[in-house]
């Protein structure tokens, strides 16, 4: 009987073993379909945040179309400069006739401020309103144009005459009514001239703000799809020839693309048009030039840029991504925090910087801290849905220890992510999974 008990309770032991085995099978099974199915959920769900994350067209063409009505203005400032300048030359031999010199001399004046905003030698950076194809803007240090010291000379010249205290004056008075009307009507010209001055100082302080706009649609950090920059990339090859920032934004895309050679003709096209984008061009053509393997041409049209525009922060961005092309890490790091507080890049700036902390050969307790914090930052400002402030907060928690949080923000980008982008998030999951350091590729 004992022994029959024995065995019996030996029998139940082994079968209680078994089940608890099966049950641990059971839980490892589920964790990882669980595991398996939020890694596959992309490609069942793909497209489900297209429209929350990137542009659309439908914006691009509206921005293509403001633009559009903008150089409008522009080429309507040019017509009435014309027309005022053939009253200046119908008036001229009856005016000149007047037995009044120093009613002379005040509208004389208006002639020199009007000979300083059109000069006969059509120097592109003192002559807005020649040119039928586009503005010619002065560069500054900024970036930002401003008038060159001959406009600033006319426009005050022409706050300093006083059209209408000039037509009470009695010399006006004592004129014909013939002799009268030519001096209104030249009045009427100085009148429109100041009024055309305002609007092209309002004008051209507007028009460095469009490339910002446009640049949303450059994917400055190489994380939207192939065929979502497909699409943006017709539109902007559809633009009008006149539209510079355009043309920039249209280089970028396809270096983007992987399509060198066309992105140098759109850049090339861009380039040396006297305005304030120049510096930007040709910091995108450095960018060209090097991924071409074109060092030299690289670092000259990089140093141009800089000449042009050495605080502008549109150049510092591709001074960063110049200085990672060729592996200067620390130069790379130092532009970037130029930019930590800018409003266009802290985002972009950040989660590069911290890709830089966080996957560098040499990388340090400190440097992965403040990887890590640049992630974070990153990541409060654009949320949780945003697929790269996932991946990248993936790849910093995973340096700084956190393995099981560190999957978790992996699987999580890979679920927001779309096409190639889903195969970047699997390689930062397998490096997570054995336990190795992330290895990044700065020249996707």
């Amino acid at each position: 009987m004992r022994l029959a008990f024995s065995i019996f309770a030996d029998a139940r032991q082994d079968v209680v073993s078994l089940l608890l085995n099966v049950t641990m099978c059971i839980v490892n099974v589920t964790i990882s379909l669980e595991h398996y199915c939020l890694a596959q959920a992309p490609t069942q769900n793909a497209g489900a945040n297209t429209l929350k994350e990137t542009p659309d067209e439908s914006s691009l063409q509206r921005l293509i179309d403001e633009y559009a009505g903008f150089m409008d203005r522009f080429a309507a400032m040019q017509q009435s400069y014309r027309r005022i300048e053939s009253v200046f030359q119908d008036t001229e031999k009856d005016f000149s006739l007047l037995q009044a010199e120093s009613l002379k001399q005040q509208f004389s004046a208006a002639m020199t401020a009007s000979a300083a905003m059109a000069l006969a030698s059509g120097d592109p950076l003192q002559n807005p309103f020649v040119r039928d194809n586009g503005p010619r803007l002065p560069r500054t240090q900024s970036g930002v144009p401003s008038e060159t010291p001959a406009i600033n000379t006319a426009l005050s010249t022409l706050d300093a005459v006083n059209v209408e205290l000039i037509m009470r004056t009695e010399q006006v008075r004592q004129l014909s009514a013939a002799q009268q009307a030519i001096v209104r009507k030249r009045a009427e010209a100085v009148q429109d001239l100041q009024k055309l001055q305002q609007d092209y100082v309002d004008w051209n302080a507007k028009w460095p703000s469009y490339f910002r706009s446009f640049w949303r649609f450059t994917d400055a950090e190489c994380i939207r799809t192939d065929s979502e920059n497909e699409i943006i990339l017709a539109k902007l090859k559809v633009a009008p020839e006149n539209n510079l920032p355009a043309k920039i934004a249209k280089s970028l895309l396809e270096l983007r693309l992987d399509r060198k050679d066309d992105a140098l003709v759109s850049i090339n096209q861009a380039l040396n048009q006297n305005t304030s984008l120049d510096a930007i061009a040709y910091s995108v053509r450095a960018l060209i030039h090097i991924k071409k393997g074109g060092n030299s041409k690289a670092n000259q049209d990089l140093q141009q840029a800089i000449k042009r525009a050495p605080n502008d922060h549109f150049v510092w961005w591709f001074r960063a991504r110049f200085a990672v092309q060729r592996k200067d890490f620390g130069t790379a790091k130092k532009a970037l925090m130029k930019l930590e507080s800018q409003q266009d890049f802290e985002i972009a700036a950040r989660r590069l910087l911290a890709l830089l902390c966080t996957t560098g050969k040499e990388r340090t307790a400190r440097e992965v801290a403040t990887g890590l914090d640049h992630a974070t930052v990153a990541s409060d400002l654009t949320g949780t849905e945003d697929w790269y402030s996932e991946l990248v907060m993936a790849i910093a928690i995973h340096a700084a220890g956190n393995t099981k949080e560190a999957m978790s923000k992996a699987v999580h980008a890979k679920l927001l992510a779309q096409e190639k982008n889903i195969e970047l998030c699997e390689k930062v999951i397998t490096a997570i999974e054995t336990q190795e350091k992330v290895s990044w590729d700065y020249s996707r």
